[in-house]
């Protein structure tokens, strides 16, 4: 992997700067004349973009083949990509979190750096390299609320572990275990939205006890599919948690049999 580094986006407080110029301007204009206590309010509100800009210059984060360094105004913090353990794309808040082995923050990166998605795209890719990275729970992301249904059968976060799927919207948890699902799709379903008919691919899960829910969202859903069908065939590694997604009964990594 080629160095590379990534800065904060100027771009982020110059807007809120000239949009607060522009807001008052167009008050000046519009009513002739404009009063003191807006004047300070306008001055107090550019300088705390301004120090805000200054502070967060100094973010920077590097990203190389064998490390990840993030350098803030409380310092620099150099990270090993095997520490990362947990990883987590909180779409919401646009950053994403690494946690070590014990659940503790490591480091987060977020919209305001530079070529943000570019950004999470290296960390994604590299840290899919280390395999330690499977024994931990995987989590998805969906990208907006609209990608949820009134029925609570829409979830806003799913997560897979080894022995079980998590879902998790705005109404609450709903865990699922691999050996209690009866049957798995993957397909499109059509909807009304404003009188016009859509159809949305999604995922649509059946339980032994009959329970039924859905899972949609605009980001590698085809992956989290297969990884789903993977688990209910029993090709998710029990030891290290390697997900296997060919017809092997042996673990490729550490090559356990799934049968044992």
């Amino acid at each position: 992997m080629q160095k590379k580094v990534y800065k904060f986006d100027y771009s982020i407080f110059l807007t809120g700067v000239s949009l607060l110029v522009f807001v008052f301007g167009a008050d000046a204009f519009l009513t002739d004349s404009i009063s003191s206590g807006k004047i300070k309010f306008i001055a107090i509100m550019v300088s705390f973009f301004l120090i805000w800009g200054l502070i967060d210059s100094y973010r920077k984060v590097t990203i190389d083949q064998d490390i990840i360094e993030f350098r803030g105004v409380s310092g620099r913090k150099t990270l090993k990509w095997e520490e990362i353990k947990y990883l987590y794309e909180n779409i919401p808040m646009r950053r994403i979190e690494m946690f070590d082995g014990n659940k503790k923050m490591l480091m987060f990166v977020d919209y305001q750096m530079e070529n943000y998605d570019d950004l999470i795209n290296k960390i994604l890719s590299r840290v899919n390299l280390e395999s330690g990275v499977n024994r931990v729970p995987r989590q998805y992301s969906i990208n907006s609320k609209n990608s949820m249904t009134i029925d609570k059968n829409g979830f806003t976060y799913v997560m897979l572990d080894k022995d079980e799927l998590t879902l998790i919207n705005y109404w609450g948890k709903h865990v699922i275990k691999y050996n209690e699902i009866s049957e798995l799709k993957y397909g499109c379903e059509e909807f009304v939205r404003y009188g016009v008919k859509d159809q949305s691919v999604r995922i649509f899960i059946t339980t032994k006890s009959g329970n039924k829910v859905k899972i949609y969202r605009r980001r590698n859903l085809p992956e989290l599919y297969f990884i789903i069908k993977a688990a209910t065939s029993n090709n998710i590694c029990k030891q290290c948690g390697v997900i296997n997604r060919s017809d092997s009964k042996f673990c490729g990594e550490c090559g356990s049999s799934f049968t044992g």
